[in-house]
């Protein structure tokens, strides 16, 4: 089922109102030698950890309240940035090169753009020293950028500034460019994963869980939204920002839910120099890290502060963007991109981050239910390794390999 016949059957049945399709999912239902596994959450964790658990052999439910890509979600939105370049730890920098041939691979597969190399531009400032911010990711990150990283070309700010004449390079110590990073079309992809979900067997609903029941020591089935409940073998719970709220004891304390607005500016009339056809995707990093998108599609430039924001619920807290927030993004752009000052403010919007204390995910056990995982913690970088994060972790739900420690609950303890 491709994405365009998918959404007209979206429509039929209702706003993502899939419960049944097809029979693939029914003959599943009958096959006991499968297990069954529940996922709750669609956007890029759950999304493609339902994908792979589907092609390991289980059975599987996907559920969440709003649908995929919604915009409640962290995973909602236009645009995400896909890099292969990391630097250290290893794990991060493997999944994000096995994610960029996996979106390649599933858009070939889909025949739907999901992805599009326009290039990438670190820069970094010469204020941006070791321990200027709260997370060992981040010094993990400064370091990089003064070594020589595999699919990436260092460039003096001269020599940046040459390439890319449109930003001015004041301030910038060193850049790094990777030719073959890009953007993805987030809400695009979600939906995508949904449909391959659905075309390759698996059953989605949609309705969030409000409570689990546990009992010697494994998980016995949850409660939905709508009142119905499910048993299955096996958990996975990837909601995003809704985790904590979910799990208060287990990892509510350990995630911190953060309100971030992203910016469209208007580029200037007959200008194609701040499109993606002639500028990359870039990130401006110093005490302040800024990121952002060129022009695309109908949509102007994009802008955002990778800063953490105020503390923020998911569910109903105010997401008008800040006229402090547009003054500043404009003042930003208009000092890096010149040719962009004075932009006019077109649109924005607030989604979040969620937030662990070392910016590394949650990929571990319940600790009162071995059979039910927690699944989260993106910290605004999970978007784009989905694919291979999403195959490994169905490996590790089916009892395939375990995820690298530094993801586990018990590190919160051994810090404290």
């Amino acid at each position: 089922m491709g994405f365009h016949s998918s959404k007209r059957q979206f429509l039929k049945t209702g706003l993502f109102g899939l419960i049944g399709l097809g029979t693939a999912g029914r003959v599943l239902a009958r096959n006991k030698a499968k297990p069954h596994v529940l996922v709750a959450g669609a956007g890029a964790f759950g999304g493609w950890a339902a994908l792979y658990l589907l092609r390991q052999g289980a059975r599987v439910t996907l559920v969440d309240p709003w649908g995929p890509g919604n915009p409640l979600s962290s995973s909602g939105g236009q645009t995400r940035n896909l890099t292969g370049a990391y630097g250290t730890p290893e794990v991060y920098r493997e999944w994000a090169q096995r994610s960029m041939r996996l979106w390649l691979e599933h858009q070939e597969r889909w025949q739907l753009p999901l992805y599009e190399p326009i290039g990438a531009l670190w820069m970094a400032r010469e204020n941006l020293t070791l321990g200027d911010t709260a997370t060992d990711r981040t010094a993990d990150y400064t370091r990089w950028m003064d070594e020589d990283v595999e699919g990436a070309e260092k460039l003096t700010p001269d020599e940046a500034n040459s390439r890319f004449p449109q930003i001015s390079m004041d301030g910038i110590r060193t850049t790094l460019y990777e030719k073959e990073a890009g953007i993805l079309f987030a809400r695009r992809a979600c939906y995508a994963v949904i449909d391959g979900f659905l075309a390759e067997g698996g059953d989605y609903r949609q309705a969030g869980v409000v409570s689990t029941r546990t009992k010697d020591g494994e998980m016995q089935g949850v409660t939905l939204s709508d009142g119905s409940k499910i048993e299955a073998d096996r958990y996975v719970f990837a909601c995003g920002p809704w985790l904590g709220k979910l799990f208060p004891e287990v990892v509510g304390k350990h995630l911190v839910v953060t309100r971030q607005e992203i910016y469209y500016l208007q580029t200037p009339d007959g200008d194609d120099r701040f499109h993606k056809s002639k500028l990359p995707h870039w990130v401006d990093w110093g005490r302040e890290i800024w990121w952002g998108v060129p022009a695309h599609q109908t949509w102007g430039f994009a802008v955002a502060d990778h800063g953490l924001g105020p503390h923020f619920d998911p569910a109903s807290g105010d997401r008008r963007v800040s006229d402090s927030g547009k003054q500043a993004a404009r003042a930003q752009v208009g000092a890096r991109f010149p040719g962009m000052k004075g932009a006019a403010y077109l649109t924005g919007r607030v989604c979040q981050y969620t937030n662990t204390p070392d910016g590394d995910y949650i990929i571990d056990r319940h600790p009162e239910a071995e059979n039910a995982w927690i699944y989260g913690g993106g910290s605004g970088t999970g978007f784009h390794a989905g694919p291979a994060r999403g195959q490994d972790m169905a490996g590790y739900v089916l009892g395939r390999g375990m995820p690298d420690p530094r993801f586990s609950l018990s590190r919160f303890q051994e810090s404290a």
